[in-house]
């Protein structure tokens, strides 16, 4: 790693600890207005600060040692930036007591869901055993963080639901832990999507680059088809249950039913094109013939596009609209 490469991560890293700075400060206005719970944030807090000195070391560490290090995935300051905001406004809304304990929960939820795009071993690539355990401990914690606030609002939903009336408490662990998708900012859930897609679709269309791939090549392409096609579809769910009826229910539906029609009907589409990628590799034995390959690269090609396409559109237009909503 050059000098350059090497201030340029270290600001990175700077990046980072300013936002893990601004979620230990929501942290500590949760505990100082939640009283009743002053233990838990309090738990986070520290759990919290322990997570800011670890990524310092890792910037020391880089520093002491550029030789080992390359950069790696280029880093999102952008979402960073978007996410440290979320996070900001929320600080306000405690301190003004305008946030429920559940509200807050899900709050902290949504910050800790929002930290894991952040990949430490993909920033910088390296085998050095110090920093790698670093990093491994840092993201391990923010899932340890996802788990506690999810549980305390299940916790506090139970509670609910025995005071207000009998419902099924019967649930499993694993059912609470999908139901979490129901808790996600509408805005974080989408750029979290978004970006996971990006690199998703980047990757599988170097995957099917291959002109004469073999059998087992052909195998691996079709689970990917298939699992990129159902979770594409869970996300256009998603935005036509919940964010396309937000929008349509709000004050700004008028200047947005014209993109949210657009939007609809791209989704559409890509579902056409699914569909005959479907029908394809169900009426054809695999490895597919020459000709059936190159006409299923070329179907693959244009649903990416249009894809990529489709998520910069929603990025562009929908994005900032939730965004006023919210303030």
């Amino acid at each position: 790693m050059n000098k350059k490469e090497l201030q340029n991560i270290l600001a990175v890293f700077n990046t980072l600890v300013e936002f893990k700075t601004t979620v230990l400060h929501f942290y500590e206005a949760c505990a100082s207005c939640y009283m009743e719970d002053r233990s838990f944030w309090d738990s986070l807090v520290e759990e919290e600060r322990h997570k800011i000195q670890d990524i310092k070391r890792m910037a020391a560490i880089i520093n002491e040692r550029p030789d080992k290090f390359e950069v790696g995935e280029q880093f999102k300051s952008d979402l960073t930036q978007i996410f440290s905001l979320y996070a900001k406004n929320n600080i306000r809304k405690v301190k003004n007591c305008s946030l429920s304990k559940r509200d807050a929960l899900i709050t902290g939820l949504n910050i800790e869901l929002s930290s894991t795009s952040t990949k430490y071993n993909e920033i910088v690539r390296t085998s050095d055993f110090e920093y790698l355990g670093i990093a491994k401990d840092v993201t391990s914690n923010i899932l340890v963080h996802r788990s506690k606030l999810n549980k305390k609002i299940n916790a506090l939903d139970k509670l609910s639901n025995a005071e207000n009336g009998p419902s099924d408490l019967n649930v499993s662990e694993q059912d609470k832990e999908a139901s979490t998708i129901k808790y996600i900012d509408p805005v974080i859930n989408i750029i979290l999507a978004h970006n996971q897609f990006k690199e998703y679709l980047g990757l599988f269309r170097s995957v099917i680059a291959e002109e004469n791939p073999k059998q087992h090549v052909w195998e691996n392409i079709e689970k990917v088809v298939r699992f990129n096609m159902n979770e594409i579809e869970s996300h256009f769910l998603f935005e036509e249950s919940f964010v396309f009826k937000k929008v349509s229910e709000s004050p700004v539906y008028l200047e947005a039913a014209p993109v949210v029609d657009e939007l609809l009907k791209e989704h559409n589409k890509l579902r056409s094109i699914i569909k005959n990628v479907e029908a394809l590799l169900l009426k054809s034995d695999i490895p597919l013939s020459k000709e059936k390959g190159s006409k299923l690269r070329m179907i693959l090609n244009d649903f990416i596009d249009i894809v990529l396409s489709h998520l910069s559109k929603e990025e562009e237009k929908i994005l900032p609209l939730l965004n006023t909503l919210k303030q």
